[in-house]
């Protein structure tokens, strides 16, 4: 094994895969879909989960919160339009149960289209040996290097 991020490594036995991707929020699912759609083996690593902080906790949350207050804003204004609506209120149990049911539909997408472009998906922490290898520290406990052309 090399422990060096910055030699030449050389590599015992034949490349695990094309394409290893360290991260599976926007940039990296996306980079790991079109390295396969070129016809590289890739694999994906994550520590959490897929979609990363925009799709999981930042701008899609967000989104579908901001749809609630859009609704409610108008509603609001709705007699201006001849329209009157009486006993408004907000549910925060069901906003948040939309929400959820938001991100789990697209998060499940992005397992599809990893499916479908038969990327492999590693649940783990991944480290940089050298140019060539990654370490993958599993959520399990297990440890893996693989060799790889590729780093993204």
């Amino acid at each position: 094994m090399c422990n060096s991020l910055h030699g030449d490594c050389v590599l015992s036995g034949e490349l695990n895969y094309d394409v290893a991707v360290l991260g599976a929020g926007i940039g990296g699912y996306v980079s790991a879909i079109r390295s396969a759609q070129l016809g590289k083996k890739v694999v994906l690593i994550e520590k959490e989960v897929l979609g990363g902080t925009c799709l999981n906790i930042g701008c899609i949350p967000t989104k579908a919160f901001l749809g609630v207050t859009d609704f409610l804003e108008k509603a609001a204004d709705s007699e201006n339009f001849g329209a009157q609506i009486d006993g408004l209120k907000i549910d925060f149990q069901k906003v948040m149960a939309r929400k959820d049911s938001v991100v789990s539909r697209l998060s499940k997408g992005v397992e599809y289209l990893l499916r479908k472009n038969r990327i492999t998906l590693i649940n783990g922490r991944a480290k940089l040996i050298s140019k060539n290898q990654v370490s993958i520290q599993k959520l399990n406990g297990e440890e893996e290097v693989l060799s790889v052309e590729n780093i993204v």
